[in-house]
């Protein structure tokens, strides 16, 4: 995974003008900073293997993302939809 310095440096400087998110309204962070605490003590309290641990899981993410719009692309509907699908005419 890379990230350009100018994307970390956005991620990094929370509260200042440049953050990712200052072109939304700022909300309550507390949902994010429950996830931080939980995610830090699930690693024992090891920045490192924390960030770690998340870049592998963005890494699964965007891996299944891939699979699924070449999916997509190449017509395939997956099995969970197409079952909705039919129970959606079924219904009717």
């Amino acid at each position: 995974m890379n990230i350009q310095g100018t994307q970390l440096s956005r991620c990094l400087n929370t509260g200042h003008e440049d953050n990712a998110m200052s072109a939304t309204p700022l909300l309550d962070n507390t949902h994010y900073e429950q996830a931080c605490d939980q995610a830090i003590a699930m690693c024992d309290g090891n920045l490192r293997s924390t960030i770690k641990a998340l870049i592998m899981a963005n890494e699964y993410l965007e891996t299944e993302l891939e699979e699924l719009q070449a999916a997509v692309a190449a017509g395939c509907i997956p099995e969970t939809s197409r079952s909705k699908m039919r129970s959606k005419s079924s219904a009717a």
